[in-house]
């Protein structure tokens, strides 16, 4: 008996899939929606929250619908999470209704597609997956950060003269989808990066920009929950911060 317990709760942990008639998905496919679901949780109310989807198997690409109406999109639309075979998690949305499947066949061919829709939707079924998103905290202040934080100084070549006076960047887990930077020149200017982060190669960050986002939100994002990468002492920021210094 408590051998099958085990197997069951193990089982359980491993995929995060409640249910009997539920998705059976490999771990490594769940993965990337967890961590970027876990990312996004930390942005935010930052407490356990189930997240309901609906799945589907196109053209070799994983396809995950949430279920549930998210604040950033039109309630007519439903965020769609893509995972392709590169691992790669991208995101884009499709109508509530029963052509959503269309609606992403399409999107594969095409992102800048808009409807109708004239892509045959896929024939396998669509399962159902709940996902258990834990309260996001970020990576231990530890060696293997550490050297992350070397490789990312490089990256953004503040380890080049003139040197910077300062390189922040909002706490992380090394499993984030994104890390942003707050950089204080050696000029006193300052600047704001954005990377789209990966940590299972090189180089890590996918740098991009943040359009039309206000300067003192980014600001006020970073130093929220400020983490030093330059000058020493590494690590987390205790109490009021001031960059330009």
């Amino acid at each position: 008996m408590k051998a099958l317990t085990l197997l069951l709760l193990t089982t359980a942990y491993a995929a995060r899939i409640l249910g009997a008639s539920e998705c059976v998905l490999p771990r490594e496919t769940v993965a990337p929606l967890e961590a970027e679901l876990r990312y996004q949780n930390g942005l935010h109310k930052n407490r356990r929250v189930v997240k309901r989807f609906s799945v589907a198997l196109i053209d070799g690409t994983t396809v995950f619908r949430s279920e549930y109406i998210e604040p950033s999109v039109d309630s007519s639309q439903r965020l769609i999470y893509v995972l392709s075979k590169s691992h790669r998690l991208d995101r884009t949305s499709c109508p509530a209704d029963s052509t959503w499947l269309d609606c992403v066949k399409q999107w594969l061919r095409d992102p800048t597609a808009r409807p109708p829709y004239t892509a045959e939707a896929p024939k396998q079924p669509t399962c159902q997956l709940n996902l258990v998103v834990p309260p996001w905290t970020p990576s231990p202040n530890n060696e293997q950060k550490h050297r992350v934080v070397t490789e990312l100084l490089k990256e953004l070549h503040a380890d080049q003269a003139p040197r910077p006076k300062a390189v922040y960047a909002r706490d992380f887990n090394l499993k984030d989808p994104e890390i942003d930077f707050y950089v204080v020149d050696a000029d006193g200017a300052e600047e704001f990066h954005g990377c789209s982060f990966d940590i299972t190669r090189l180089p890590y960050c996918w740098q991009h920009g943040y359009g039309q986002t206000p300067v003192d939100w980014l600001k006020r994002n970073v130093l929220a929950r400020p983490y030093r990468l330059y000058p020493a002492p590494i690590g987390p920021v205790q109490g009021a911060l001031d960059a330009s210094r």
